[in-house]
């Protein structure tokens, strides 16, 4: 049976998604589609690791329900990756689904993925806002609230709800969440 974080990868991941990601940053497609079955379960696990306190929680609800669209439509969906509005806004949402983690996560996808820095930047600011989108109608469509969100997170990675909250002594539970959905790529 297939996942729930296989089904939002193979939204996220489509020809034409890839084709238009590809022809914006001068990619290859193999490249953009390496970037994104990458970068996808790492913005997830950093949602699920937000998501772990309230305050997190309360933020991403909010974040989720303004996000949550119809996309169903391929124009829909091929049109927030070109909208610049859009691109300005996926680029705040990785600084708070990231936050200082960010310029490593995104240095570290650049060299899994065979892109320089700025292409990953272009493409994960362009697809955050899809992946927000496609998560926040999930969320409403199983009427989740921002107590349960880790739950659902961590149900999209594959895993059991209780590893959402699961802290490193030293407090850097982004980046154990991180690593172990790359193996081990920020350690």
């Amino acid at each position: 049976m297939s996942s729930l974080l296989d089904t939002l990868l193979k939204q996220v991941i489509t020809t034409d998604t890839v084709k238009t990601l590809s022809g914006t940053t001068e990619a290859k497609p193999a490249q953009v589609e390496t970037l994104l079955s990458e970068a996808v379960p790492v913005l997830v696990s950093a949602m699920a690791d937000n998501a772990s306190n309230k305050k997190g929680a309360e933020s991403l609800n909010k974040a989720l329900d303004s996000h949550a669209t119809d996309l169903s439509s391929v124009g829909g969906l091929l049109s927030l990756l070109t909208d610049s509005d859009s691109s300005t806004d996926g680029a705040k949402i990785l600084k708070k689904i990231l936050g200082e983690d960010e310029p490593k996560v995104e240095k570290k996808l650049a060299k899994k993925s065979g892109l320089d820095t700025e292409q990953v930047v272009t493409i994960l600011c362009a697809v955050a806002p899809i992946i927000l989108s496609l998560i926040g109608n999930t969320k409403q469509q199983t009427n989740t609230g921002s107590d349960a969100l880790g739950s659902l997170l961590t149900t999209l990675l594959g895993g059991s709800s209780s590893s959402s909250s699961s802290k490193k002594d030293d407090g850097d539970a982004t980046a154990e969440l991180l690593g172990s959905v790359l193996g081990s790529l920020l350690k």
